[in-house]
């Protein structure tokens, strides 16, 4: 499915979100929001199979970020979702797929499963939704 102008709008206005949440030092909700952002996403090609099972996926996800996660929400999550946008707003599918592959890597290479459970981290809200 093709991304529309009002995707791209909403999925700006939720970087906004990201970028404030991460700015106040709130890391409870830029985890969540990260995580809706990418459920945002998920919902553009109105696959309602996919989505549910990237909604599972984001849950947990967000979970084991909010718990072995080093800097939280990865100190470069936002950039990574700006770009993503850019690529889709250029229709750049091969560019938005790479993107996307590295910046689970970063996510990935942020976490510390040999950590105990990272403290500060309220899972009421980074689960709330």
């Amino acid at each position: 499915a093709m991304v529309q102008s009002a995707d791209i709008v909403t999925l700006r206005g939720h970087l906004a979100e990201e970028d404030r949440a991460l700015r106040d030092g709130d890391r409870s909700a830029a985890i969540r929001l990260s995580g809706d952002f990418h459920l945002r996403i998920a919902a553009i090609p109105k696959q309602e199979v996919l989505a549910a099972f990237l909604r599972e996926l984001i849950s947990r996800s967000a979970l084991v970020i909010a718990l072995y996660g080093r800097t939280g929400a990865s100190q470069c999550g936002t950039h990574d979702h700006a770009d993503l946008v850019d690529a889709l707003l250029a229709r750049d599918g091969e560019r938005a797929a790479r993107l996307m592959a590295e910046h689970l890597s970063h996510v990935e290479g942020d976490l510390d499963l040999q950590i105990a459970v990272q403290p500060g981290v309220d899972l009421r809200t980074v689960l709330r939704g």
